[in-house]
């Protein structure tokens, strides 16, 4: 059974324009492998080069493949 998932799909009109993923922390390898993947194949489903994943503390931009997935926290995100 595949558990991959993405939190949110933004929409923009009819075109999907953004993917959130919440995970309060980031820092075991295996849970950010996890919320990394689900951000990579619902980008290459739905046609996007970004994604966004909100946490609690840790901020990075890493690139995976074609896509650039972001790392933001929450009090920069809510700004």
């Amino acid at each position: 059974m595949d558990k991959k998932e993405v939190d949110f799909l933004i929409w923009k009109g009819t075109e999907p324009a953004g993917l959130i993923n919440v995970c309060l922390d980031v820092s075991d390898a295996s849970t950010k492998a996890r919320e990394v993947d689900g951000l990579r194949r619902a980008m290459g489903h739905f046609g996007l080069d970004r994604g966004l994943i909100v946490t609690l503390n840790h901020s990075e931009i890493m690139s995976v493949d074609e896509w650039m997935i972001e790392f933001l926290p929450y009090r920069v995100w809510a700004l």
